[in-house]
């Protein structure tokens, strides 16, 4: 008999960690949920990782209308579960195409800048509002490339007839 001290056990409870079978059902669970297709874009002087109905708050002002669409057309990346396109540096506009909504424009919360000098009295105080937009990003067609899924065939054939022959 071993009695139970903080030297013999610790004092918090024993962590039980679930089965295999159970953690890949639940992963797969998650994996639904979560929107599958992601893209990296090049927008408003930020990279901004982007994927199906992502509202994404800028502050720059643009000249577009609510409720039109943009096409980003700097993209740096796209993926998805089973394959990722990776540009050097930018996807070509033939191989994807993100675009987006614009939901809302608006002004933001007042910026204040104060400026103060002690035993100057000297104080300034300004306010400034800046003009932002929320937009909709939906992502809901994978890519297309048609040469890619050929080529690639063909490399791994002339890979392994090379190796054996």
């Amino acid at each position: 008999y071993v009695p139970k001290t903080s030297l013999s056990s610790p004092p918090w409870p024993e962590i039980v960690l679930p089965d295999a079978a159970e953690e890949t059902r639940h992963h797969a669970e998650v994996v639904e949920k979560v929107n599958e297709l992601i893209a990296v874009v090049h927008f408003a002087s930020h990279q901004w990782k982007v994927t199906p109905e992502d509202l994404l708050l800028v502050d720059n002002e643009l000249d577009v209308a609510c409720g039109e669409r943009i096409r980003l057309e700097k993209v740096l990346l796209v993926g998805a579960d089973n394959f990722t396109l990776l540009g050097k540096p930018l996807l070509g506009k033939n191989l994807v195409r993100v675009e987006a909504t614009v939901i809302e424009k608006t002004e933001s919360w007042p910026k204040i800048n104060m400026k103060f000098q002690k035993r100057k009295n000297y104080r300034r105080k300004k306010g400034k509002l800046e003009k932002v937009w929320l937009g909709l990003f939906p992502l809901r067609r994978r890519p297309r490339a048609p040469g890619l899924a050929g080529r690639a065939g063909r490399r791994g054939a002339q890979g392994r007839a090379g190796a054996s022959g």
